[in-house]
């Protein structure tokens, strides 16, 4: 009896005799198309197959039918080690030539003839039940269980005459096949059992068909997916038309908290005023009296009265007139009548240069008036054309630092006159942007400066400019 390794999904299983392989086969454990190998082979086949090549094999010879050539395996004085056929002849040979060799007596007692060796290696051991027996299936050692038990296994094919039994826990191993009683005698396979399976597989690979076994290979060979790592992944940064879109939508909702609070505020200015003034409804007008003629029955026909020339009727008055608003602000009352003498107009004019006094400082009319403002735009300008000059030839940064402790007192003085004037004259800030942030950021820069930032200079100029009316 032959044993059998099966695969399933690339993990291999067994031994297994041939027929617990048909029991696989049969409750669907082992699919037909399933590979399978035998215990001495290296090539798999589909259980189909091979199932059918175990069936129309010929039946073993039993122990009583063994020849010397035949031996596969014997165990010799307890020895679980495997002797051939050849171990065999040396043996004969060594008891013809060493006829008082004690370790051959000890080997091969109680005879050393060849026919002694031939009747032990058939002989069997006894059927044991004492300490219950043990035995190696599936690379594993299991028991102790009783002989009855031990036959149950020999007889349902977990254990093979192959497979190595041994009696109590200090017993010698020996294969199952030689031990007495435990297999009928003439053991084989059960041969309609075989083919009875082989049927079976054979008609389920038939419904199976070729794209299904086709479809069961592919599932067996397809490796299970891997998760896709991704712990060193970097995050993606958002680009920088979300991040624009994100700063307007916070932008967005300050301004409606913004109007929400204004509006919030109205609302309780408006509860806070007095109540207006109500005005009592005017009486209705009373209803004119229904006119009513008295019919007589005419006796003669009456002549029409002359024709009258046709007057509309006067429309009655509405029958409430809202009247004149009262304001509780009185405003004095300005009489422009002495206004046209020269006197007159001279002192509207001192007034109106006191209040543009009070609203815009002197300083700064004077500042950026008239010369002055020409004098901080002719110097910043000059200085801007040397800067320039030194970036289009290139200077060394020696060259930038001359030019840098040349012309920073001059700017930090310029610095000093225009910043009081920058929050109430847009020229003064143009001015004090392009010789802070242009100028003196340049010249701190020299020659590793951005172009940017020249660019940035030349619209705080402009503007400046602009400003100056230049």
């Amino acid at each position: 009896m032959s044993r059998w390794f099966y695969r399933i999904r690339n993990e291999q299983f067994g031994p297994v005799t041939d027929l617990g392989l048909a029991a696989l086969l049969a409750d669907g454990t082992v699919r037909p198309t399933d590979h399978v190998r035998a215990e001495n082979e290296t090539a798999w086949r589909p259980a189909s197959e091979a199932l059918s090549m175990r069936a129309s094999e010929p039946a073993p010879l039993s122990a009583d039918e063994w020849s010397a050539d035949d031996l596969d395996a014997f165990s010799v004085q307890g020895d679980p080690g495997v002797a051939t056929s050849d171990d065999l002849d040396d043996l004969l040979s060594d008891a013809d030539a060493n006829p008082d060799s004690s370790d051959l007596d000890r080997m091969l007692a109680p005879s050393s003839s060849a026919e002694a060796v031939r009747t032990r290696a058939k002989a069997r051991p006894a059927a044991f039940d004492g300490e219950g027996w043990y035995y190696k299936s599936l690379g594993q050692e299991l028991g102790p269980v009783g002989f009855s038990d031990l036959q149950h296994l020999a007889l349902s094919g977990e254990l093979a005459t192959n497979d190595f039994v041994r009696p109590g826990e200090k017993g010698a191993w020996q294969r199952a096949g030689r031990v007495d009683k435990l297999f009928p005698e003439g053991y084989q396979a059960d041969e309609s059992k075989l083919k009875e399976a082989a049927a079976k597989v054979a008609v389920s690979s038939q419904r199976l068909g070729e794209r299904g076994i086709a479809k069961l290979h592919e599932e067996s060979a397809t490796p299970e997916p891997k998760p896709r790592a991704v712990a060193g992944k970097e995050e993606k940064k958002p680009s920088r038309k979300k991040a624009r879109k994100a700063a307007s939508r916070e932008a967005k909702a300050e301004a409606e908290d913004l109007a929400a609070s204004i509006l919030a505020e109205e609302a309780d200015d408006e509860e806070e005023a007095p109540p207006r003034r109500s005005y009592a409804a005017a009486p209705a007008r009373p209803a004119t009296a229904a006119m009513t003629e008295t019919m007589s029955a005419p006796t003669a026909p009456t002549p029409l009265p002359p024709t009258r020339p046709f007057t509309p009727p006067v429309s009655a008055p509405p029958a409430f007139q809202r009247g004149p608003r009262k304001s509780s602000i009185s405003l004095p009352s300005i009489r422009l009548d002495g206004l046209a003498g020269p006197k007159a107009l001279i002192a509207v004019a001192i007034v109106a240069l006191c209040a543009g006094g009070f609203f815009v400082p002197w300083s700064s009319l004077m500042a950026f008036g008239g010369g002055s403002a020409g004098k901080h735009y002719d110097k910043a300008t000059a200085m801007w054309t040397e800067i320039k000059q030194l970036h289009e030839k290139k200077a060394s940064a020696a060259e930038w630092k001359a030019l840098e402790d040349k012309l920073t007192p001059d700017i930090n003085a310029s610095l000093a006159e225009l910043r009081p004037h920058t929050r109430a004259n847009k020229a003064a800030q143009s001015m004090y942007l392009f010789e802070k942030y242009g100028l003196q950021a340049i010249l701190a820069s020299g020659a590793k400066t951005e172009e940017a930032l020249y660019q940035k200079a030349e619209d705080y100029l402009a503007q400046a400019k602009q400003h100056l009316g230049k």
